[in-house]
């Protein structure tokens, strides 16, 4: 990955929450925080490449956030829980 593009890859670690931190591959590079918004259709432990890093987060100017922008392996092949269909949308709980 290219080091001018400011690239990172690496296995995600989702909080309940739904935010996480990508842990990078490369010993030594920081993890990189990604917000709530930006965890959708991700799941802990995926591996993942080009979490983008954006600008310090405004807490910690240590910390570095991104996005991820592909992922490479799921972490699980299956997943348990519910769906309910509303008139609007669609709602998953937890198996």
């Amino acid at each position: 990955m290219p080091a001018e593009a400011d690239l990172v890859g690496g296995k995600l670690s989702i909080h309940p929450a739904g935010y996480g931190f990508l842990i990078s591959e490369k010993a030594g590079q920081p993890d990189v925080f990604i917000g709530g918004g930006k965890c959708r259709h991700r799941m802990h432990g995926d591996r993942v490449v080009r979490a983008y890093r954006l600008n310090a987060c405004r807490a910690d100017k240590r910390t570095r956030e991104g996005r991820v922008i592909r992922i490479l392996e799921r972490a699980h092949d299956t997943i348990v829980g519910t769906l309910q269909r509303s008139r609007n949308f669609l709602l998953r709980g937890a198996g």
